[in-house]
């Protein structure tokens, strides 16, 4: 029975990968950046992008990003999107600091907006430098 079980959790954590890894985003700017990643075209207005660091909530993720650092944001259950596409929001520190995020949502003031597919992530190994 113990060969059993054993053979039973030996094959589930080899040949199921519970994760797959995490999108990561290296800040090579000279100043800090807010990013919102989203399945949304513009970006939410919920959760809020805070100054205070990292709010994870499904499929959504928000993180500071320090110059000449990596974070991740998001471990998805398989390396597949949930939907066709997903977008990367950035807004600059300057911006964080001048405007609530109702001003911020509303006006959509990002800096940049990325949208990346299933093949866009493969390709960059789901690893985006912004620079």
């Amino acid at each position: 029975m113990k060969r059993i079980l054993l053979l039973f959790i030996s094959v589930t954590f080899i040949c199921c990968p519970w994760y797959h890894e995490a999108f990561f985003v290296t800040n090579k700017s000279n100043g800090v950046i807010y990013v919102y990643l989203s399945y949304s075209d513009s970006l939410p207005q919920y959760p809020e992008l805070t100054m205070k660091g990292i709010n994870k909530g499904g499929y959504i993720a928000t993180r500071t990003i320090l110059p000449d650092s990596t974070e991740s944001l998001l471990s998805l259950p398989s390396p597949k999107l949930r939907y066709d596409k997903v977008n990367l929001f950035v807004v600059t520190e300057s911006t964080m600091k001048k405007y609530i995020w109702k001003r911020i949502w509303h006006d959509q003031m990002y800096e940049k907006k990325i949208t990346f597919t299933q093949k866009d992530l493969d390709e960059i190994n789901w690893h985006y430098v912004y620079w």
